[in-house]
Formats: C-alpha cells, sequence, structure tokens
C-alpha cells in the first residue's frame, strides 16, 4: 500500500512540475495560438494534480482504516485467546457466570468470575462483592451494574472456579 502511495505522490511531483514548464512557456512570449494551446494544457494538468491529491487523500484515510480494522481483530484475537481461560458454571445461587478455569488457579491465580453479560460483549469485568454484601450475600459486576445472588463459599470467591 505505501508503494502505491509513493506512485501517487510521484505523479502528483512530476504534474506539478510539468505545470511549471508550462508557466515558463507563457512567460516565453509565444504566439497566441501556441499560448491558447498552453493555456488549455495548464488546465489540464491542474485537474490532473486535483485528482492525484484527491487519490493521495483517499490511500490515507484506506491506510487509517485498515490500521483501525487491524486493531480491532487484534482485539479480538486477544479476547478468543483470554475467553479460553474461562469456563461457565452455576454458582451456589444458582446464577451463571464465568469461572476462572481450576487449572490456572492450581498454577497459582487467585479465584474469580467475570460478568456473563460483559463476557459475552467481549468485555472482562471482575464480578465485586456487593457494597451491601453483608445483607443480601451477593455480587455484581461494575461495568454493566448486574447482580448477582451469591450463597455459600462461592460468595468468598473462593468456591468459583470449576
Amino acid at each position: 500500500m505505501f508503494a502505491e502511495l509513493q506512485a501517487i505522490q510521484s505523479a502528483a511531483s512530476s504534474l506539478k512540475t510539468a505545470g511549471d514548464i508550462v508557466n515558463a512557456l507563457i512567460s516565453l512570449g509565444v504566439k497566441a495560438e501556441a499560448r491558447a494551446k498552453v493555456i488549455e494544457l495548464q488546465a489540464v494538468i491542474i485537474a490532473a494534480q486535483s485528482s492525484a491529491m484527491s487519490a493521495q487523500a483517499s490511500q490515507m484515510e484506506l491506510l487509517q482504516r485498515v490500521s483501525e480494522l487491524e486493531g480491532e481483530l487484534m482485539k479480538l484475537e486477544n479476547w478468543e485467546a483470554e475467553k479460553q481461560r474461562y469456563g461457565l458454571i452455576r454458582d451456589s445461587g444458582g446464577c451463571m457466570i464465568y469461572s476462572l478455569k481450576q487449572s490456572f488457579v492450581e498454577g497459582g491465580e487467585e479465584a474469580h468470575a467475570l460478568c456473563p453479560n460483559c463476557y459475552e460483549a467481549n468485555n472482562k469485568s471482575y464480578l465485586q462483592p456487593s457494597p451491601d454484601g453483608a445483607r443480601t450475600a451477593g455480587q455484581y459486576c461494575p461495568k454493566c451494574k448486574a447482580s448477582f445472588r451469591v450463597w455459600g463459599a462461592a460468595r468468598s470467591g473462593t468456591g468459583l472456579a470449576r
């Protein structure tokens, strides 16, 4: 793509040089007929320069969009790899949540769970104890504000991984 951009820049530069030559011919004082043709040629060169600059701007926009799409693709690929570390489980309160797989917990990572709503939207949001956790024995998602009722050992976060 950069070669195409360089080709457009080269064409624009060549057209500018041709325009400079036309301006030099006009200043030489050639006959009226020749001067009219030179002016006509100059108009064609200006139109070609404008088209080359427009093509260059379009090329830059396309390069930027390709870069954005590559970034989005990388983010999705990274998320797909991250998703493999979690499994969908039913917690002790009966809620379906995504929990870090046991093999990672045994490998030394802290057991934790992710919000299923955010997970499905390709976001990683750790479930947190509800602010009024003592009363409701629940967890909530700080990102989407969903709440989950949890009972027993899963409430502390230690019984989530499977």
